[in-house]
Parts: C-alpha cells; sequence; structure tokens
C-alpha cells in the first residue's frame, strides 16, 4: 500500500505496518494523505472487494476506485478507517486498486447513510444530512445493479443552514432497487472551501476543476449531469503534480452541461 502525503519535500519511505510499503512523493498540504492500495489482479467474469486503509490518527473523507474493471461500489468503511471498492471484470482480465484520502484533527466525526428504495422506472434524489452545526468533508453514492447515478456532489441548504451529500438515481430496473447516500460529516477542516465547474462536455470526457486556494488539495468531490454512468471515476486530478484539483469521467451519453464539485483544505 503507497501513501501520498502532502508534503513539499520528498520524505524516505517507511514502514507502517509488516510487508507494508509507505513512500512519500510531493504535494500541496502538510496534512492530507492519500493512500492506494497494492493492485489487484482480477480473472474473466469475476467479482472482488478491497479497501484502502487510513493510518491512525487520521479519518477517510474521499476515495476512489482505479483501473480497468467495472465499477460496482466505492464507500467509506462506517468507522471512517478506510474506503472500500468493490468491482467486477469483464470477458477478459482486468486489475484494480483503490484509493483514500485520509485527514488528521477531525473533531465531531461521523458518517450518516440514507438508505432508500428506488422504485422501478423513478429517477430520484437522495441527501443524507449532517447534523446542525457539521460540514460534510466528502460523500458517495452506492447502489445496485442496473441503477444509474446521475449525480453525487456535495449539498448545502443556505436556507436551513445544513449540508450533505445530494445523489440522484434512475432506477432502469423492472423491481424496486434499494439506493445508499452517504455523508461524511466533521469540524476541523483546515482552509476549508467547495467549489463547482459546470462545462459543456460530450460522451466520455473528463471535467477538472481545481482547488482556488494555494497550499489547499482536495479532501473530496463528485460530479452531476442528465446521465452519470455508475462506472464512472472521481479521484484527484493524477498528472497534477501538486494534486491540486479533481476530476470526473463518465460514459456520459449526449452532449449536455456537466459539473464536478470539490472539497479542498489544507
Amino acid at each position: 500500500m503507497r501513501v501520498i502525503r502532502g508534503v513539499l519535500t520528498v520524505l524516505a519511505a517507511l514502514l507502517l505496518t509488516a510487508g507494508t510499503a509507505v513512500a512519500a512523493v510531493p504535494a500541496s498540504s502538510d496534512r492530507i494523505i492519500y493512500v492506494l492500495s497494492d493492485t489487484f489482479e482480477l480473472g474473466p467474469n469475476q467479482f472482488a472487494a478491497q479497501s484502502a486503509w487510513c493510518p491512525p490518527g487520521t479519518k477517510v473523507t474521499g476515495g476512489w476506485v482505479g483501473g480497468g474493471a467495472e465499477l460496482h461500489s466505492s464507500y467509506p468503511h462506517g468507522d471512517g478507517s478506510g474506503w472500500r471498492g468493490a468491482v467486477r471484470s469483464r470477458d477478459y482480465g482486468m486489475h484494480y486498486n483503490v484509493g483514500a484520502i485520509c485527514v488528521p484533527g477531525l473533531t465531531d466525526y461521523n458518517i450518516q447513510t440514507e438508505n432508500a428504495p428506488v422504485t422501478a422506472g423513478v429517477d430520484s434524489t437522495r441527501i443524507a444530512f449532517c447534523s446542525t452545526g457539521e460540514v460534510v468533508g466528502g460523500g458517495a453514492s452506492a447502489s445496485d445493479l442496473n441503477v444509474i447515478l446521475k449525480r453525487s456532489t456535495v449539498f448545502h441548504n443556505t436556507i436551513g443552514g445544513r449540508s450533505g451529500w445530494n445523489a440522484g438515481y434512475l432506477n432502469n430496473d423492472p423491481v424496486t432497487r434499494i439506493v445508499n447516500t452517504h455523508a461524511i460529516c466533521a469540524n476541523g477542516t483546515v482552509n476549508r472551501t467547495v467549489t463547482t465547474s459546470t462545462t459543456p462536455t460530450s460522451e466520455g470526457m473528463d471535467i477538472t476543476v481545481r482547488c482556488p486556494q494555494p497550499g489547499t488539495i482536495p479532501i473530496s468531490g463528485g460530479g452531476y449531469g442528465p446521465g452519470l454512468m455508475a462506472t464512472s471515476a472521481s479521484r484527484p486530478y493524477p498528472a497534477d503534480p501538486t494534486y491540486s484539483a479533481f476530476t470526473v469521467w463518465a460514459g456520459w451519453p449526449q452532449q449536455a452541461d456537466r459539473g464536478v464539485s470539490v472539497i479542498c483544505a489544507g
């Protein structure tokens, strides 16, 4: 398992646990830690789930699943200790890994989950709310197969002052399916900002948005559009050596406005 620490200088590799190599690379923050699991191989038509675990003293605020396998679910462990991703391979072998974004110094940390049924053929919005006085640090959405994820992004109610995680689902199955929306709630983030960018894009294109303040990097993010597919991926932008941006990719079916939301901290 590889750890990417948000530091300005390259640190020496060390061992967190026996047999687990940990290395540091340059980034923009001295607090936030990106953890990348080992790469796992899948044979044809296999289902598997793995996790990336946060170091002691940190809690997970976001995560991602990388590789070529079909994404089934991507969500935090209930105690905030890491991020779990479940995938399925197609008719040929594939590989994948799991990433976790880990933040120290958080207070009042908890994960609120909204489990709800979605009727066949229905387009439904679900919001998992944080308690009053807490801010959302991240979130996730999970569903059964044949449920299209149209939106998974930060939510803030300017009237009531509550924040949370907003997800939109379209159930394409002939039967009712269960969807799960998770809001990661906490206080104690430093220089927290929420930035949203809307861009007209065509099928299969990336949208990337940068953190607005120097020295801050993504602790979570999400996307929305008219037809965001369940196989979409969202993660810190790997081509940016400072890790100061967030990108979402999805097989959107037509040209339309789509957006990316990113929560940044330092």
